[in-house]
Formats: structure tokens, C-alpha cells, sequence
């Protein structure tokens, strides 16, 4: 099993294997919802950006898992901004009106509502790990743990506290269980809230 940080451009053939995961994996994500130009174009934007890191694990030289880490949450969101045109045009052109309704939801920070101020503070100043997905076959094996635990072990000098949002009991289980991560709060979705989970490093 290897993990590295991406750096470069990547293949295509790796864009495949990303795009498979993210689509089977994180089906409810707003990525996973966007055309294979966009999609690209996304994963092109995060790899040049100084405030996001796109992690892969990979074994017999096949991508079988990544993670999406922003600097701070506010990060994501300035990435999706700036091809935000894109993003509406493929969720208007497919018809999926629940992820358009979070994507207003969240570009609105109503999904913020539920939070103390201290909460926000600390959900803020935090790296966020935004997205994780680890392929079907590759579930339940320690692959996750061992991925985690190597990218929150390089995030040491960027913040005190990592923050990760969840929407399952089975995912929140694994976090606290195998991560130490706490509960921080809830977070709006439609139709279900999220669970905000914190952790310090």
C-alpha cells in the first residue's frame, strides 16, 4: 500500500480510477453529481492549490482510495467558487435538485445556523478533511485507518484541530471508534443533518 500527496497532474487513467470511486462511494457529494470535463476540472484545480491536498492510497499500482483535505473549511469553498457556473450547469442539466438545494444551502453558510459561535470558531480554524473514500473492495480492511492516520499526521503544523463531516452512523462510528474524533455539532442538510466530528493533532 502506498500513499502519496499528489502533486502533479495526473494521468487520466488515474482520473478513471478516482472518478469510479467518488461516483460509487460518495454518491450524495456534489462532485460526484459533475460531467468527466468537470470533474477533471476539479481535481486539476485542487492538485494546483496551495490551500487544498488531494491524498491517494494505491496498491498494485491501482488507486483504491483518496481524500480531499482543505486548509480551512472557507478553502473548499473558494475552489468551487471560482467554477461555480460549472458546477450549477451540471446539476441543472441533471436534474438533481437536492444537491442544488445544499449547494445554496452551504454558499449561504445557513447550514452554519445550528452552531454556537465558539463552535464556528473552532469548525473555522480547523483543517477540514472534506471528502474520503475508499473503494468497495478495500472496505473493512484497516486500509481507511492507516490511510487517516498518515494524512492527520501530516497536517500537524497547519492547524490544532482537524474537523470532518459525516451523514452516516456506520462512517461517525469509524471516526470516533479508530480516530478519536468527537462530536462538534450538526451541520443543515436537506434532508438529513450532518455530524460535525472534531479531532485535536
Amino acid at each position: 500500500m502506498i500513499i502519496t500527496k499528489v502533486n502533479n497532474k495526473i494521468k487520466q487513467v488515474q482520473v478513471k480510477q478516482l472518478t469510479k470511486i467518488i461516483k460509487s462511494e460518495n454518491s450524495n457529494a456534489i462532485i460526484s453529481f459533475l460531467s468527466a470535463k468537470n470533474l477533471n476540472l476539479f481535481l486539476e484545480k485542487t492538485i494546483l492549490s496551495k490551500k487544498l491536498d488531494l491524498f491517494i492510497v494505491k496498491k498494485n499500482n491501482q488507486i483504491i482510495g483518496y481524500s480531499i483535505i482543505a486548509k480551512r473549511k472557507k478553502y473548499l469553498k473558494l475552489a468551487f467558487n471560482k467554477i461555480i457556473i460549472n458546477f450549477l450547469f451540471d446539476l441543472i442539466l441533471n436534474l438533481k435538485i437536492k444537491a442544488l438545494i445544499n449547494s445554496l444551502i452551504s454558499y449561504l453558510n445557513f447550514d452554519l445556523l445550528f452552531l454556537s459561535n465558539n463552535e464556528k470558531k473552532k469548525l473555522n480554524n480547523s483543517v477540514n478533511l472534506n471528502m474520503l473514500a475508499i473503494h468497495n473492495n478495500y472496505q473493512s480492511k484497516g486500509i481507511g485507518e492507516k490511510f487517516l492516520k498518515h494524512i492527520i499526521s501530516k497536517q500537524k503544523k497547519t492547524a490544532n484541530y482537524i474537523t470532518c463531516e459525516t451523514q452516516n452512523e456506520r462512517s461517525e462510528n469509524f471516526y470516533k471508534s479508530k480516530l478519536g474524533f468527537k462530536k462538534l455539532g450538526r451541520l443543515i442538510r436537506y434532508p438529513n443533518l450532518m455530524t460535525i466530528l472534531i479531532k485535536k493533532i
